[in-house]
């Protein structure tokens, strides 16, 4: 352990900041993974969408009827006409969210970027910590200063 007590507040000052860093990076890489799902479904749900809409008006533009040899198109059924409105809305409803949850896991993902550089600079942090102070050849028992030291407690140690 150290033998300056500053310098031990200082090194359980950084090891806690890294811990923190690591946990949140840890946390906004799952939130990232969980929007990176939910993005994969709603591009399905996109795709299925397009694809009913897609056959509703092909169904629509090939409506032909064959009346003593003559071809003529058949008067859209009210019915026909709004169940492909239905399925147009739909499908852009669900290319809106698609967007939607693809911003969530961009941001998801800059989050995570940004919480795993933090983990990094914080490790930084606890290893310079670490490597810059004079280390005690007789290990203490005694446990790490919960309050940060103070003058009187920097007089004791060089007394």
């Amino acid at each position: 352990m150290f033998d300056d007590p500053i310098a031990r507040f200082e090194l359980l000052a950084a090891a806690e900041a890294y811990a923190d860093a690591v946990q949140l990076a840890e946390e906004t890489a799952t939130a990232a993974c969980e929007a990176e799902k939910a993005l994969e479904e709603a591009d399905v749900a996109v795709v299925e969408a397009t694809n009913t809409e897609w056959e509703a008006q092909l169904g629509e533009e090939g409506a032909t009827r064959q009346e003593l040899g003559f071809h003529a198109g058949v008067a859209d059924p009210p019915s026909e006409a709004f169940d492909l409105a239905v399925k147009s809305r739909a499908a852009e409803f669900s290319k809106l969210r698609y967007h939607q949850k693809r911003a969530v896991m961009l941001n998801a993902g800059m989050a995570a970027t940004n919480a795993s550089e933090a983990a990094q600079a914080a490790e930084k942090r606890l290893l310079a910590t670490a490597k810059t102070r004079p280390v005690d050849s007789v290990v203490e028992t005694t446990a790490l200063p919960v309050d940060p030291p103070t003058v009187a407690d920097q007089a004791e140690v060089t007394a």
